[in-house]
């Protein structure tokens, strides 16, 4: 099975953005990574780490955020 990119995940001065990947947007098999984030075109913008992704951290890197 070849992997794709789901998702870009990405953090600058003003905090994190999110957004789906194209291909697997357009792909209708492919679902929202969660619930929070609804798999759409629109660009996540926050100033911490989405929870979804804070929740996938080790313990002891969570601190840092």
């Amino acid at each position: 099975m070849k992997k794709k990119a789901a998702v870009y995940l990405e953090k600058d001065d003003g905090g994190y953005t999110f957004k789906y990947d194209e291909a697997y947007y357009l792909d209708a098999s492919h679902y929202a990574i969660s619930l929070l984030l609804p798999k759409n075109k629109s660009v996540y913008k926050s100033e911490k780490l989405f929870p979804f992704f804070f929740g996938l951290l080790s313990e002891g890197a969570n601190e840092y955020f």
